[in-house]
């Protein structure tokens, strides 16, 4: 009976490392909507050869916005992403926006309730990102008034 006890134990602690060491596979069948938003960001980035820590900001908030909208998305959930990715990358890229709406187009049905949804849940990261430019907006001003003064003098 004890033997019989180990062999039982010894089986079941064998399965369990068996499938602990095997690797989680995520399921292929289906394309991601939030890749073809990321890939366009990669690009943007490239192009206008955005540096590094605005790069990881820019991508934090498109990330963010389009988590926020599948969360808040309900059955329409690509639709969502695509608008609160198209918010964010235009808020970001303005001279991109035709290619954003285009892409926008092709992933999602612009004229749907979730799409505005995506929209919505986005824009308090629009507030966010004009926030994150503090540092800029405080160096161009240290730059301007000291001119300004200087002329009246």
């Amino acid at each position: 009976m004890k033997s019989l006890k180990c062999l039982v134990l010894a089986f079941a602690l064998a399965a369990v490392l068996v499938a602990a060491a095997s690797p989680a596979r995520a399921k292929v069948g289906q394309p991601s909507a939030v890749a073809p938003w990321i890939e366009f960001e990669l690009n943007a980035i490239a192009s206008h050869a955005t540096n590094p820590p605005r790069a990881a900001r820019a991508l934090a908030h498109v990330s963010r916005a389009m988590y926020l909208a599948a969360v808040d998305g309900g059955r329409g959930q690509d639709d969502a992403v695509a608008g609160a990715a198209s918010t964010v990358l235009v808020h970001l890229y303005p001279d991109e926006a035709a290619s954003i709406a285009v892409l926008a187009g092709q992933l999602g049905d612009v004229n749907s309730a979730s799409f505005a949804r995506g929209v919505a849940s986005s824009s308090p990261l629009r507030q966010s990102i004009a926030c994150s430019c503090f540092p800029l907006w405080a160096m161009i001003v240290a730059k301007v008034l000291p001119m300004l003064y200087e002329s009246r003098a």
